[in-house]
Parts: C-alpha cells; sequence; structure tokens
C-alpha cells in the first residue's frame, strides 16, 4: 500500500457501508455521522471488512447477543456502554493503549444471525487501521466462541 493511500483520512469503518449501524448514543462533543466519504476509502485500504451477510453464525438472535456481549467482555480495553436487547444491539468504547484514545464500536444482530459492525475514533481523521482490525479481531473472536458448546 502506497504511502499516500495510507494516510487517506479514514476513521470509520463498517461492515455494511451501504447501511452503517448507528451508535446507540453520541458521546459528548463528538460527530457520529457516517460520511459519505468513508465507503470508497475503505474499499480500497480495508477490502477485508466484509460487506453485508459474510458474518454468519449458528446462534441467533438473543443468544447470538449473549455471545456477542461475552467476547466483548474478555477483550481488553473494552467496556460495554449500553446494551439494546430489543433491537440486538450493543455499543463498547475502546481505549487505546498509550494513548488513550477513545473508539466506539456497536454490533448489530441482523436477519437474526447477520452481525453489522462499525467502529469509530472519536477524534482525529486518521487511525492507522486501528478500526477495521479491531472489527477483524472481533470476528475472529466471534467465530471461535460460536464453535464453542
Amino acid at each position: 500500500m502506497s504511502w499516500c493511500l495510507w494516510f487517506t483520512p479514514l476513521h470509520d469503518v463498517t461492515t455494511h457501508p451501504s447501511q452503517p449501524p448507528t451508535f446507540l448514543f453520541t458521546p459528548k462533543d463528538c460527530n457520529m455521522d457516517y460520511l459519505p466519504t468513508c465507503p470508497d476509502r475503505q474499499k480500497v485500504k480495508f477490502p477485508y471488512v466484509e460487506p453485508l451477510g459474510a458474518h454468519q453464525f449458528n446462534k441467533q438472535g438473543a443468544e447470538l447477543l449473549e455471545l456477542v456481549k461475552q467476547v466483548l467482555q474478555n477483550t481488553k480495553l473494552c467496556t460495554i456502554e449500553q446494551t439494546d436487547d430489543q433491537n440486538l444491539k450493543v455499543h463498547a468504547l475502546y481505549t487505546t493503549p498509550t494513548v488513550g484514545f477513545k473508539d466506539d464500536m456497536v454490533v448489530e444482530i441482523r436477519n437474526g444471525n447477520t452481525l453489522a459492525v462499525r467502529s469509530k475514533s472519536r477524534i482525529g481523521e486518521y487511525d492507522f487501521g486501528t478500526n477495521a482490525n479491531r472489527i477483524y479481531a472481533f470476528f475472529q473472536a466471534m467465530k471461535k466462541g460460536d464453535h464453542q458448546k
């Protein structure tokens, strides 16, 4: 990847660029809108963040939501900030090591067993791949947990 591309502003990554999940709340002094420039930049920089339908699980609905919560609770530097059990959504807060930046991640269950995920930095325009890598790591942990009895 060229240096020019690497420094293209992008700090908001989602599995569903055409219909990104919304956060359960907006932190004070933060713009949580999904910008129209994000989908094209994400497609070029992070093609491995897969689109709708790519992540389907054996568990469904409330059972899958419990697995989501369990994975987030077991993730370092992550706290669950809010849940919406009725709409099958979880809003988590990540604190980056060293500097302590705050990043938000929302997980929404769609169609019973498809996860829509979005991760966004609260400040700055560059995340150097942190949000995309966070989504990738979350899905790896989810896949591992989904196959355990």
